[in-house]
């Protein structure tokens, strides 16, 4: 299964819809996520594993007490196999914006004929 889809299931499972990259609908409380791809591990000039870092952007309205939500989402992400995050509180008058940073590794990457990984 691929990294976003891992960190999608995960953070849903805290019980919040999670988009890849960008959301622009009308959910009260959502999550966005990103990442970015690290080959590691090489050998023979070719990686054997992908770290993923890794942000979760979760938005909520103003006025709710976000302590158990972001207890469940770093629950959620360490559960599916991501580093301890790092949490910024970026919150402003538009509402909550809490952003998850950790990272994700993938040691199932193969090589395909024409030298790309596929992961």
């Amino acid at each position: 299964m691929a990294a976003m889809q891992i960190i999608k299931n995960a953070v849903e499972a805290a019980g919040v819809r999670a988009y890849a990259n960008a959301y622009s609908g009308n959910d009260a409380e959502y999550c966005t996520i990103n990442c970015t791809e690290l080959p590691d591990d090489y050998g023979d000039d070719t990686p054997g594993a992908i770290r993923y870092l890794t942000q979760v952007h979760w938005f909520a309205q103003n006025g709710i007490n976000p302590t158990a939500r972001k207890r469940s989402i770093v629950r959620a992400l360490v559960g599916a196999g991501c580093t301890y995050p790092q949490v910024t509180d970026a919150s402003d008058l538009d509402g909550l914006h809490f952003v998850f940073e950790c990272e994700y590794a993938d040691g199932d990457t193969e090589e395909v004929d024409n030298g790309e990984i596929q992961c």
